[in-house]
């Protein structure tokens, strides 16, 4: 009896550590796996649109994604430690390609108080008809690196990448009008962008419990900034031009 008793200790501890050392994940749109520990981009190697898994169907405009955040509960670890929400289109290959929002500062321990909670962060989903698409969540673990990083991993990026980050990935279908070539060609992103540091700010408590951004369009303080950070990731290709155009009608006045 008395190995028994032990026996169902044991098991009862080893499940309140695991789910006190849970990590990150989507909540909303709910993602391929409930796992919360997947550490390799994009999707922590989850099949996408795996058999059975579930799809959920969204409008282009304004939505509220929610995903998981949960601390150490004896050390502060995930302190400081950005997210990144970003689209793919017909597979895993894209999400450096279709940023949704960037720099996603992570809660103050004030607000957090070492327990596990959920972020409630609206993004613009784009108008694309796509039937099968996925956003992907990923969380970079800045506090262990000391240093600014980048993430996720690229042959063509010469700053130090950052070691830990957790993923999530949801399967979505898109009822836009947009052919998925005209989207291609035509989107942008033009939020904050560049390595990542130490990133944190105070949110607002939701009648929920889960917790918002004050503030749409939030850009991290100068503080929180690495050299290569830009508050604007990119212009619209109307700038662009318009900036183009004036330009050489300036050189044009100074010839003649």
């Amino acid at each position: 009896m008395q190995k028994i008793l032990l026996c169902t200790f044991l098991v009862m501890a080893v499940c309140l550590v695991t789910g006190a050392l849970a990590h990150t994940r989507l909540v909303y749109p709910p993602p391929r796996t409930s796992a919360n520990d997947l550490y390799t981009y994009p999707c922590g190697g989850v099949q996408f649109f795996g058999d059975g898994q579930p799809i959920t169907t969204i409008a282009p405009g304004k939505l509220t994604v929610q995903f998981q955040g949960t601390l150490y509960p004896t050390e502060n670890s995930h302190d400081g430690s950005p997210y990144r929400l970003a689209l793919s289109i017909g597979g895993d290959d894209d999400y450096n390609k279709y940023v949704l929002l960037d720099h996603i500062p992570h809660a103050t321990n004030d607000v957090v108080n070492k327990t596990s909670f959920n972020y409630s962060i609206t993004v613009t989903i784009p108008d694309i008809n796509c039937p099968k698409c996925s956003l992907a969540m990923f969380n970079v673990q800045t506090k262990s690196m000391g240093t600014c990083c980048s993430y996720p991993p690229s042959s063509t990026n010469t700053s130090t990448i950052c070691q830990t980050a957790f993923h999530s990935c949801s399967n979505i279908v898109i009822t836009g009008t947009k052919a998925v070539d005209t989207f291609k060609n035509s989107y942008y992103y033009s939020g904050p962008c560049g390595d990542y540091t130490y990133e944190e700010t105070t949110y607002t408590k939701n009648s929920d419990g889960s917790l918002s951004l004050s503030t749409d369009g939030y850009v991290p303080p100068a503080t929180q900034r690495c050299s290569n950070f830009k508050s604007v990731c990119k212009s619209s290709a109307s700038t662009v031009f318009t900036f183009g155009a004036a330009l050489i009608m300036m050189l044009m006045l100074a010839l003649f």
